[in-house]
């Protein structure tokens, strides 16, 4: 069966029916939350600082989610937002803000854990862990008027807001006794929505298991490619699949072992994904599912990018590409291909063209997917009709984004039908050639 014999047509609504897939990001705002910022840094450098702040939390609202709140209060102003499942509570008035959130709590709090919150501190630049007076674990942050511009505030807010949601399950497995104080923003999604993310979390990683045991490619000699599957999975699971808690602690803590400067060996690397995999296709559900649920966000960690750093990216890669596919090692070019849209949506935010132009190649690419989750799917006699649907969303992307991005183009005529590979490669150079003004 052909691989375009199944794409899915347009959705009337939006842009994307759901917006469940991929991280949140705070770094695509509108004018009019930009106007906000210059207020902030106008009143600032008046000397208004608590109408700095309170144009801040203006910058940081996002009414849909209604992730931030504030009321003026005995010539200050109390605020609170969200950050996953952790609540952030400040006061500032003219001398300074604070800010804490509360993480978790203990009736007898042990030793080492005081040792550890000591050592976090240290990697801390804005803020601190301490210990209230009823055992419960704090991420504070205090800020002086005088030397407190916005950029230093909206920095402090962030680390607190994105430590804090990042630590806290990690706290509770590491020490016994600990209790997780979780607030009311969690929405568990619907069991079938579950269910159906879980079968193909298991389905995805028992394929690549399977590949790596039974493949052509002795992945001993070449562990690259065991990596380039075992990456593709990775972030397809985080942008797909979306989980949070220690389920979306166990990605990162992979990314970063990957990618960090661990002193690994490339094979050892793999070792810790391979692990990953087996706990994903072996995992009972109900251990997962737990992880699958909804939250507001104030702060996002992909770091903000321009389209350079795709194009970076792609043109590392090619060479790989290259070699697997010449070499007859579809699943493996393929993989890479995966690796570099799902690596580039979970660590940067790209421009809004690039980032709905890699959706729509995972819609592409993992159609059944997407297809339970709203999309609704064509059936198509022959490529010629798969090339005028692709090339009809990418149009649809390009001009939706037109007006605030003049001179966008996307050459279709790059797209290659051939095979999965060599359509996935042609899809992935095309967004590498978008012609961006200020990007």
């Amino acid at each position: 069966m052909s691989f375009f014999n199944k794409i899915f047509k347009k959705d009337k609504q939006a842009l994307f029916p759901s917006t469940d897939f991929g991280r949140y990001s705070d770094s695509y705002k509108t004018d009019e939350e930009f106007d906000c910022w210059d207020r902030a840094v106008s009143s600032f450098e008046h000397g208004k600082f608590v109408d700095s702040i309170v144009s801040l939390l203006e910058f940081l609202r996002i009414p849909e989610q209604n992730n931030v709140s504030w009321q003026i209060h005995k010539g200050g102003v109390r605020f609170e937002f969200w950050q996953g499942s952790r609540v952030v509570r400040g006061f500032a008035d003219r001398t300074g803000m604070s800010a804490e959130t509360r993480i978790i709590s203990s009736s007898e709090v042990p030793l080492g854990l005081m040792r550890h919150l000591l050592e976090l501190n240290y990697t801390l630049k804005f803020s601190r862990f301490s210990l209230d007076s009823t055992n419960i674990v704090c991420l504070i942050c205090d800020n002086a008027a005088s030397d407190s511009p916005p950029q230093k505030i909206y920095q402090s807010l962030r680390e607190v807001a994105i430590e804090s949601d990042r630590v806290d399950e990690e706290l509770q497995k590491k020490f016994e006794g600990l209790s997780l104080l979780r607030h009311q923003s969690i929405r568990q999604l619907l069991a079938a929505e579950k269910k159906t993310k879980l079968r193909y979390v298991r389905q995805w990683a028992s394929e690549i298991l399977r590949e790596l045991s039974h493949g052509r490619l002795n992945t001993h000699i070449y562990p690259g490619g065991a990596s380039f599957l075992l990456l593709d999975f990775l972030y397809r699971t985080d942008l797909l699949i979306r989980p949070e808690g220690r389920w979306k602690e166990q990605i990162r803590h992979c990314h970063e072992k990957y990618f960090g400067e661990s002193g690994l060996e490339v094979y050892e690397k793999n070792k810790i994904l391979v692990e990953f995999a087996q706990s994903m296709a072996h995992q009972k559900g109900m251990h997962l599912s737990k992880d699958l649920y909804k939250t507001p966000f104030t702060f996002g960690i992909p770091q903000p990018e321009g389209h350079r750093r795709f194009v970076e990216v792609f043109d590392s890669q090619m060479s790989e590409f290259e070699w697997y596919f010449e070499s007859h090692y579809e699943a493996y070019a393929q993989a890479i291909c995966g690796y570099i849209a799902g690596h580039c949506l979970y660590q940067y935010a790209l421009p809004k063209p690039s980032r709905d132009l890699l959706m729509l190649y995972f819609r592409l690419t993992v159609p059944s997917f997407f297809q339970e989750f709203g999309y609704e799917d064509v059936y198509l006699a022959d490529l010629e009709s798969g090339k005028k649907v692709v090339t009809a969303e990418v149009s649809r992307i390009i001009s939706f984004y037109t007006p605030n991005f003049s001179g966008l183009e996307a050459d279709v005529g790059h797209l290659r039908f051939d095979s999965r590979a060599m359509f996935s490669v042609s899809f992935l150079g095309m967004v590498r050639n978008l012609q961006y003004r200020d990007f």
